[in-house]
């Protein structure tokens, strides 16, 4: 799917206690728009379009 470059700083995150406790915390705080930067495989991304009431971007 995708190639990982380490030189580059590349991570792709995979750990869904971590993928949890990021939409989490952004619940915590109101907020209308929100966009995703280089999403990947879609790992975090398909959590974040749970979100309600968010107007959602991802670009790669």
């Amino acid at each position: 799917m995708y190639t990982l470059k380490k030189s580059l700083g590349q991570h792709f995150l995979k750990d869904e206690n971590i993928i949890r406790s990021i939409v989490a915390a952004l619940q915590e705080h109101p907020f209308t728009q929100l966009l995703e930067v280089g999403p990947g495989a879609g790992a975090l991304t398909k959590d974040l379009l749970k979100i309600e009431n968010v107007a959602f971007k991802a670009v790669e």
